[in-house]
Formats: structure tokens, sequence, C-alpha cells
């Protein structure tokens, strides 16, 4: 790496050479050889390839282009952006033509760790694959190792450890001679992974060990994560809790220090919800599963933006290529049809090709996805303008709904069983709210929030109340089911409140549609006064709904912090 002398040199001459590819290059070899290498300054290095790339397109530098794009598209990888960096890829490789192998294999490699992230293993393995055709046909670098090292990574995951084991020997057998300790490191522990999934204990164990100590000395606390994991599931594989836990508490502790960790805390938190589930504690197994969901929940959230970002970036290269066919047509540039030609463009076709077959359907996918975290008009201003006004609703009726006695059931189930009964009945009140216009605002933990009147139906509090009847019912009907097959029975209590709400979307990385007003309090507290199977509104629902449903006055009670309050039982339809 260079020395901090060249870095002021290297920015001097970007700054000396404003307007020709001198201060271009200097900006990109600034930001190879420091940035890139450096967690610390990585959020705000983006301004010299951003740079770097404006004075590249106003004196049609291609190089510059497409050097800068991929420097922009892995920084913003790195800082968790994937949706933008998805864009800078595809521009890359848009810019790309014969010759500029190197770069483009880099812009596809960027591409398919975005897809591992997402775990879209089988669609990272094919960009991987492609970045290594690109290199063995066109560039034929000995020492490149990264394509095949991330392809066993991915064939560990989909639980193929034959497969990833032969490509970490091959990747290993490369490394070796280069002597990078880091990737080295790297490779040993997947290979640890492999052995443990093929039931190979000893080896595996001796392996994870071996690399620990090492890990520990660098700080590398990813890897520390994953050496820990693949311990802890050895452990309780082989019936050793105290083990198992021991090394998952370790590895739960080192992802809490990992920035932007949500991958490895969904994992450590599984593992510690069974490993608490088995040895009997059923208050931190829920504890750690309500974290787990927690986390999985917000890498879904952003794993919708990425989707959108892919679908947009598909779209955007057609329109580029139906272009560059016309021009063709035409014959305004005989260039690019000798470009077209070339291999090279084909594979460039070919990947566009199979992409553009289902991106109609993708972008549906994606819009849906959106919309199971945004009402309509919400997610049309964010798509349209980048951004949500808060709104204020000043007619809307406030749904809680409250599993009873929830902990005490979780003793008797394993969390995959838990998880599926939630999903389950939250998926049935989903549907039921969706046939009432009700928008959901979210779960918290075994609660459910949902609030009808936020698009102005002025008979908001009649729906409410017809909804959670409906949810009742729901409930009552899987009731004897769920006794027969698994021997637990839930019930819960709905309380409504109608009142005014202020809507809106918090969040940059990650949005979260909420809403807040003192109205949101009561109605949490008509729910807490309410009793199993019951659904208990308050004095302002009550006047909404008084005429159309049958009701019983339970008088004033006390709520929390909000003195004595009229409650009304909703008797029947």
């Amino acid at each position: 790496m260079a020395q901090p002398a060249e870095f002021i040199k290297l920015i001097q001459l970007a700054k000396d050479h404003p307007n020709d590819t001198i201060g271009v290059n200097a900006l990109l070899k600034f930001t190879s050889d420091h940035c890139l290498k450096c967690d610390d300054s990585i959020r705000t290095a983006v301004k010299y390839p951003l740079e770097a790339y404006r004075r590249s397109v106003k004196l049609q530098y291609n190089k510059g282009i497409i050097v800068s794009s991929i420097q922009i598209g892995d920084i913003l990888r790195q800082i968790k952006e994937e949706s933008k960096a998805i864009e800078y890829y595809y521009n890359a490789i848009n810019f790309s033509k014969s010759g500029n192998y190197k770069q483009v294999r880099s812009a596809f490699q960027g591409l398919g760790l975005i897809y591992l992230i997402q775990e879209k293993y089988p669609e990272a393995i094919r960009l991987f694959e492609l970045t290594d055709s690109i290199n063995s046909k066109h560039y034929n670098d000995p020492n490149y190792n990264t394509a095949t090292y991330l392809k066993a990574y991915c064939l560990n995951n989909m639980k193929q450890y034959s497969n990833a084991l032969r490509y970490l020997n091959i990747a290993l057998n490369r490394e070796t001679k280069q002597g990078n300790q880091h990737r080295l490191t790297e490779i040993r522990v997947s290979m640890a992974k492999s052995l443990s999934g093929l039931g190979m204990y000893d080896s595996a164990i001796a392996l994870f060990k071996s690399e620990m100590k090492n890990l520990k000395e660098r700080k590398v606390y990813q890897g520390l994560i994953l050496t820990n994991l693949g311990m802890a599931e050895i452990f309780r594989k082989q019936g050793d809790l105290k083990n198992a836990l021991k090394y998952a508490i370790e590895a739960h502790s080192y992802g809490k220090i990992v920035k932007d960790s949500l991958f490895q805390l969904r994992e450590t938190t599984i593992l510690l919800s069974k490993l608490y589930q088995e040895t009997g504690d059923a208050d931190k197994a829920y504890f750690f599963l309500q974290q787990h969901i927690n986390a999985k929940d917000s890498i879904n959230k952003r794993d919708v933006v990425t989707q959108l970002g892919v679908t947009q970036a598909r779209l955007d290269f057609k329109k580029t290529e139906d272009r560059m066919l016309e021009e063709i047509e035409e014959g305004k540039q005989k260039r690019l049809r000798l470009n077209l030609m070339l291999v090279f463009s084909a594979l460039i076709l070919i990947l566009i090709s199979i992409s553009l077959i289902t991106v109609r359907k993708e972008r549906r996918k994606s819009e849906n996805l959106l919309l199971n975290i945004l009402p309509v008009e919400t997610a049309k201003e964010l798509k349209q303008y980048g951004k949500a006004i808060p709104k204020k609703h000043t007619n809307v009726s406030i749904i809680f709904c409250d599993f009873v006695n929830f902990t005490t059931n979780i003793e008797k189930l394993s969390p995959e069983t838990l998880v599926s009964l939630l999903d389950h009945y939250f998926s049935g009140f989903d549907d039921i709210i969706s046939q009432h216009g009700i928008e959901k605002i979210k779960t918290i933990g075994d609660a459910y929030m949902c609030v009808s009147g936020l698009n102005g139906d002025a008979n908001h509090a009649i729906k409410a109340v017809k909804a959670s009847l409906e949810i009742l019912q729901f409930m009552k009907s899987e009731r004897e089911t769920l006794e027969t097959n698994i021997h637990v029975s839930f019930e819960i209590r709905i309380g409504i409140h109608s009142g005014a709400v202020i809507s809106g979307v918090v969040g940059k990385r990650k949005y979260a549609y909420d809403i807040w007003g003192d109205d949101v309090n009561i109605a949490a507290r008509m729910e807490q006064r309410s009793e199993p199977g019951c659904i208990n509104i308050s004095q302002s629902t009550f006047e909404l709904v008084k005429n159309q449903f049958s009701t019983e006055s339970r008088g004033k009670l006390s709520a929390k912090n909000k003195g004595d309050l009229e409650m009304y039982y909703v008797t029947n339809s």
C-alpha cells in the first residue's frame, strides 16, 4: 500500500489536472490504493470515484467511466447500499468495450457478491462462473482466485459440501503460492465448515481451533463469528449443549461488535434460541427468537429495496441496448457493429437476455414486496420522489391484537414450530384486514397492529370491528386443529380506539412505516384491558359503531397513564 506522502501527491495531482485524464487516473489510483483498503474512511471515500466519474463523462474517457463505476459500486456494496451499487456495476458493463475484460470481470464479481448477500446462491454462482470464464479466455491470470473461493462459499451454504471442498482445495493451492494470510484463513474456515457438513467433526474442530488464535490476534471478528458458530453447531450435533452454548454466546458477542451485522445476528440468534429451548430455558429461547425475527425482518425489508434496484438497473440497461441496436441498423456507428460481434458482447447479451425474460415479473414482484411494507400512496411517493411526506389522519381506527399466555405456550414448542405458527396466524390476519382495506402497521413479538381509515374511508370504525370479528372467528376455527396436532391452544384479545394519528416513513437504509399519536396509546390500553376472545372498544369507537353492532358497556375502567376510560365489549355482529 502507498505511503501517506504518496496519497497527498495523488490528491494534488488530481487538483492540478482537473480537465484531463491524468487527474482522473490520480483519483482512481487514490481510491484503489487507499479508500477501498481502509474501513475507517470507506463511507466518505465515495466522493473520490464520483468525482473521477464526473470528469470521465465530461472527457468521454471510457476507461475512467468503467473503473470509477466499479469503484463506486464496490464502496456502496460495502456500506450496504446494494440497490445503488447495482446501478453502477451495470453502468460499467454498459460502457465496456473489447479489451476491458479485467474491468468487466470486476463488475460481474461485484454483482455476484450482492446476490450472495441476498442468499440467492445459484444466481451468485452463475456470475462467479462468468468472471472465471472471462479470466480464463481473455485475461488468463493464474493468480485470480476470488471467484473460485466465493463459489465454494455459496456451495457450503447450499449444503453441497463435497463440491464446496473441491473448489476450496483448488483455492487453497493457488492462495498458498500467493501467501495471502487473510484469504488463506477464510479458505480454511470454509473448509472446516465443509468437513463439519460431511460429518468429519474431529477434523473440522481441529481446523476451526487452529484458525481461532490467528483470527483473535488480527481481530478479524467476522471470521471469529463463523468459527464459533461452526464449533457451536458441531457440539450441538454431538449433544454437548454446554459447549455449544459457550461457542454460540461467543459468536453472538462478536456479532454485536461488527458493524452492519444483521446477517450474522440472524444466524447467532436462531442458534441460541434453539439451544436455550433444548436446555429448557424458555425465557431466553423466546428472547433470542424475537431478536432473530427482528433481524430477519430488517434483512427482508432491505432486500425489497435492493430488488427494486436490480429491476430498475436491468430496465435501464435494456434501453441502452435498444439504442445500440438502432444505431447499428441505421449504420450510424460501424464500430458498435464490430463490438457486438465480439465474444465479450455476446456474453453480456446472453446475461441480459436471460434477465429480461423475467424482468416484468420481477418488477411486479418488487412492487408487491414494497406494498407489503408501505401503503400504496406512500410507496408511490417513495418511488417517484425518493421520500414520503408525513401525513395527519384525523379519523382512523387503530386495532391491537395480542396473544394470551404466549410465553407459557412457547415452552412446549420448538423455535421452528413457533415461528411457523406465528407466520400462519399473522398471514391469516393479513388476508382478513386486506379484504376490508385496513393497513397493517407492524408486528411486535406476538402482537399485531393495524389501522383502518388511512385512505380516508368514513366507515373506518365499522370495518375495524368487522375485521376483528373475522379474526376471532379465524382463531376459533384453527383452535381444534392446533390442540389435536401439537397440544397447545392460542387465544387473542383485541382492542380498538378511534381518533387521530400521524403516519410516515422513518429510516434511510431500512424503511419502516409507522403511526404516532396519543390515540395509538389509548388503543393499546383497550387491548390490555380486553379479555381472551373479546373485542374491547373505546367510547369514540362505540359512538361510530353502536348502530351496527351489539355491545355491552363495561363502565369506566382504569387505563395505565390515562385514568378511567369508558369501555365496551362488542358482543356480536
